[in-house]
């Protein structure tokens, strides 16, 4: 499969339909491990690298941001991870923009945490919770340039931002630690009446370039780009290639056969989150293990399953097309969450109230919906 259209990963940087309006593109959420070699796989003239999973989710792989310029895809960078993959593999081909870029390739900009915001989820827009320590930075530069903030004032806030853990980085937050440290904070009301309305965000005036750029010059990026190195098949980069196939495998399956699944995706997600957790749970569990735990679980798996008959669970287990193994692990998880819940229940009361509330709220929506 070819894509006419670039490939664009882009979270909490900029809001997609701002982005989309300057360049008609793939729209993607911020790229982890293996993202960007799926999508070199559906074979675009472009991929631009913006937002990408940092600390919680392994990051954006070197090699598949490699074997992308290798097989002839033009990859940019800018803003956020993609500018901190930029300067780190400018050398190869791939392009960086912007002013963030240039920092981290001139070694100006050295701390991988200085482009990292903790962000809401992708249904309400990546909302930014925090700033980023590049956003911060130019913000306090701009408010000395035009008389908020005196040079000693600047260098307290600074240094306050960069002690921040990053998901901590609020203006309010760096003006109250600044203040712990000593900061005289003379100007602390002025400045954060200021910033209130005139913050910049670098991120966003880098990321907008990129998409201006890719724009203008997007009949250029017809002819393949030229890769100038050899690109090494290494044992890390076949582990990342067998993970993606795998991931693949169980998407197209999960596409082809949904009435099988009972389910969504991530609904079985949650599924086996929740038997994983059980056992880890569980693992410490005080106490001997009972004898019949087996014979139990296999009993409250069959009956849940309507596995009555003695012939049933192998004929089941055919048409599901499951080992002995599979349904071995089947009741051993079964009989986990059940512990656990017989362990827990009492305390799981305010959460599932909380759960259902939100539940029947979402039920009204639709209903009024459905009524006008």
């Amino acid at each position: 499969m070819t894509l006419d259209r670039p490939v664009l990963f882009l979270g909490p940087t900029l809001p997609a339909e701002r982005a989309l309006a300057i360049l008609p593109a793939e729209l993607r959420p911020p790229a982890a491990r293996g993202d960007v070699y799926r999508a070199a796989l559906e074979e675009p003239r472009a991929i631009l690298l913006v937002d990408g999973a940092f600390e919680d989710v392994p990051a954006v792989f070197h090699k598949e941001i490699l074997w992308a310029l290798k097989e002839g895809i033009h990859v940019f960078g800018a803003a956020s991870m993609g500018a901190l993959r930029a300067a780190e593999l400018h050398r190869f081909g791939m392009a960086g923009i912007g002013e963030i870029f240039e920092a981290y390739r001139d070694g100006r900009q050295q701390r991988d945490d200085a482009v990292a915001v903790l962000h809401g989820p992708a249904e309400l827009g990546w909302p930014q919770l925090t700033r980023s320590l590049v956003d911060i930075q130019v913000t306090l530069t701009t408010a000395e340039r035009i008389g908020i903030l005196e040079s000693g004032d600047t260098r307290a806030l600074v240094q306050s931002a960069e002690a921040l853990f990053w998901r901590e980085r609020t203006y309010s937050a760096v003006v109250e630690y600044a203040l712990e440290r000593g900061w005289s904070g003379e100007c602390a009301d002025t400045f954060l009446d200021w910033v209130l309305h005139n913050e910049v965000f670098q991120k966003e005036f880098d990321c907008l370039a990129l998409l201006k750029h890719v724009a203008e010059s997007w009949q250029d990026l017809e002819e393949p780009f030229q890769p100038v190195f050899r690109f090494e098949h290494t044992e890390a980069w076949r582990v990342l290639q067998s993970d993606v196939a795998e991931s693949a495998a169980l998407t197209s399956e999960m596409q082809v056969e949904p009435l099988q699944l009972h389910g969504t995706y991530e609904a079985i997600e949650r599924e086996a989150l929740l038997a994983f957790l059980a056992e880890e749970f569980l693992r410490e569990a005080d106490g001997p293990a009972d004898p019949l735990a087996f014979e139990k679980a296999a009993a409250l798996f069959r009956s849940r399953q309507g596995l009555t008959r003695a012939d049933s669970v192998a004929r089941w287990m055919a048409e599901a097309g499951l080992s002995h193994a599979d349904y071995a692990a089947l009741v051993r998880d079964t009989g986990n969450i059940d512990l656990l819940r017989r362990r827990l229940g009492s305390r799981l009361s305010a959460t599932m109230l909380r759960i259902a509330r939100a539940r029947s709220a979402k039920s009204c929506r639709r209903y009024e919906q459905i009524k006008r």
